[in-house]
């Protein structure tokens, strides 16, 4: 039986494009670990990229697509090796922040059909996806994978939920945002023990299933 080829997308809502924060340190860690233990070109990313709000505060579909035309769907990543990016636009105007406020609706929303196909066409057999913000987008990924599931016989890819930072520690109104992206993984990791230890207590004891939990400390980030 021949070796099958993996692949990985990796989804996180902050990468490449005006990081803030140690999420977008955390996944260019993530992604360069991947990249390494992979073959070239065997590592997606998905990641939001702001742009400057409608003067007028519209954002119709018709005033997106010709605002961003010029946006290449994919480019490569050369500062850190052949990894391939997919960049979202969202609104420079709620970026800068990782809570509920920030620009996780229009990251899901406004992933192109054609940037979907690009996603589906790089036939990644796993999807890591960052936080609670990654549920929305790998959700679209999946339905795009089941359209096509006929043509291309590559079944959906499972989700690996990679969890930065947990919200609900600090703020209740984030319970059901994590409560959804954990259910929905078939595996979690997390950044510390205690974090695991709340994700065991609050989120996995909640249906049948049985979701795995590791810790990965974040100096060993690039062994996931």
């Amino acid at each position: 039986m021949g070796h099958v080829r993996r692949r990985v997308v990796l989804v996180s809502y902050e990468y490449a494009f005006a990081t803030f924060s140690g999420n977008g340190v955390l996944a260019a860690s993530t992604a360069r670990g991947l990249r390494d233990r992979f073959r070239d070109d065997d590592v997606m990313v998905v990641c939001a990229r702001p742009i400057e709000d409608d003067d007028d505060g519209e954002r119709d579909d018709k005033k997106r697509e010709e605002k961003t035309k010029n946006m290449p769907d994919e480019v490569r990543d050369e500062e850190r090796g052949t990894i391939v990016v997919v960049s979202v636009p969202v609104p420079k105007s709620k970026w800068g922040r990782l809570d509920k406020t920030c620009a996780h609706e229009e990251f899901a929303k406004n992933v192109s059909e054609k940037q979907l196909e690009t996603v589906v066409t790089f036939g990644a057999n796993h999807v890591l996806g960052v936080d609670w913000s990654s549920l929305e987008l790998y959700k679209r990924i999946r339905k795009r994978y089941e359209d096509e599931e006929t043509k291309s016989k590559i079944p959906p890819p499972p989700l690996t939920c990679l969890i930065y930072r947990v919200f609900t520690l600090h703020d209740e109104s984030h319970r059901e945002l994590e409560q959804s992206v954990v259910s929905a993984a078939s595996r979690v990791i997390c950044l510390c023990n205690n974090d695991a230890e709340f994700l065991r207590d609050t989120f996995l004891n909640v249906g049948e299933e049985a979701v795995a939990v590791e810790v990965i400390h974040p100096p060993l980030r690039e062994d996931v």
